[in-house]
């Protein structure tokens, strides 16, 4: 990895705004996302490299001279782009995923949440406090239209000519048809869905954290074909609060953190209670799995105020490394 610094050497450092580097991606690159400190405006990228077990952070401020912005949520890539939706400053920064240069900014969110693409040209976006999904032209980098809600949305999925978005308020998952951007369904699922994939048998997953101890957390398996919910798995108890669903790269095993790290096989008749990886007092906040090596990243917030922690794994769950990243790490990009 090669950099040119043009910095004054008493501008070095996390708050270098004026400092911009040229840096040369590799294939293998992983992107922390870090909120930052809410109302700070100190959301932040770093870029760990898993062969050297090297680390750069503060890459956006560094590469492109200026601060990413107030709440890094999420990351999505599209078309070969990174889109860093930035929550609290009401946008999307664009990245190419070369260099890391900033190509574009899209602004008019609200409160941005997660962005998925329908195809190259069109996408959604949840927007957490305009009570609708905004519409993204890529093309044009814009928002073109929004879908009302009324409703505080959250993850979302897209299949075939559906998308599906989580409402965390509610026990609801909307079925929106993406021809007419018109809601068709509501799905009623566990109290406060955060959660959802599709599995290799186009069978639809979704978790509920069941809300601030209102109701015990489930697991649900939707058949999206015939519009039916054909299993509820209940956790043990209304104490427990899963979330960050993932699943794995063969599509047959669902992973999400609930004080540590559980699985559930999409065969599976119940949900283990045995803990893969034990948070052992970490704030484990964020978590996803590199395809390309079957490597687990977890993320620690620790205090929510000073710099976070990242912890690789291996397939079988056995530490890699440890490595310091930014102000409340949370979500995680494989090249």
């Amino acid at each position: 990895m090669s950099f040119l610094i043009s910095c004054n050497k008493k501008e070095v450092g996390p708050q270098c705004l004026s400092c911009q580097e040229s840096v040369s991606a590799t294939t293998t690159d992983v992107l922390i996302g870090c909120e930052g400190n809410f109302g700070w405006g100190n959301a932040s990228l770093s870029l760990y490299q898993p062969q050297s077990k090297t680390v750069s952070n503060q890459l956006f401020q560094n590469v492109n001279g200026f601060g990413l912005g107030d709440v890094l949520h999420s990351i999505s890539e599209v078309n070969g782009d990174l889109y860093l939706v930035v929550n609290n400053s009401g946008k999307i920064e664009i990245i190419d995923t070369s260099n890391y240069e900033s190509i574009g900014t899209i602004n008019g969110f609200t409160s941005p949440r997660y962005l998925v693409a329908k195809n190259d040209n069109k996408g959604y976006c949840s927007d957490l406090y305009s009570g609708s999904i905004q519409i993204v032209d890529f093309s044009i980098k814009n928002i073109i239209g929004n879908i009302t809600t009324n409703r505080w949305t959250e993850d979302l999925l897209i299949y075939e000519d559906y998308l599906y978005a989580t409402t965390p308020d509610t026990n609801w998952v909307f079925k929106i048809n993406t021809l007419t951007d018109v809601i068709e369904d509501t799905i009623i699922v566990g109290k406060s869905p955060n959660g959802i994939v599709l599995d290799k048998n186009n069978k639809i997953w979704i978790l509920s954290s069941g809300g601030f101890n209102e109701a015990i957390p489930n697991l649900i398996k939707y058949n999206p074909n015939s519009d039916q919910i054909e299993n509820t798995f209940l956790f043990d108890n209304i104490n427990q609060s899963p979330s960050n669903l993932v699943i794995n790269k063969n599509k047959d095993e669902l992973f999400f953190l609930n004080n540590g790290l559980q699985s559930f096989a999409i065969e599976d008749n119940s949900i283990a209670t045995n803990v893969l990886i034990p948070n052992n007092g970490a704030v484990f906040y964020g978590m996803n799995i590199d395809y390309n090596t079957g490597d687990f990243y977890i993320t620690d917030a620790i205090d929510y105020v000073q710099q976070g922690k990242v912890y690789r794994y291996d397939a079988i769950f056995q530490p890699i490394d440890t490595f310091q990243v930014g102000i409340i790490p949370k979500a995680i990009w494989f090249k």
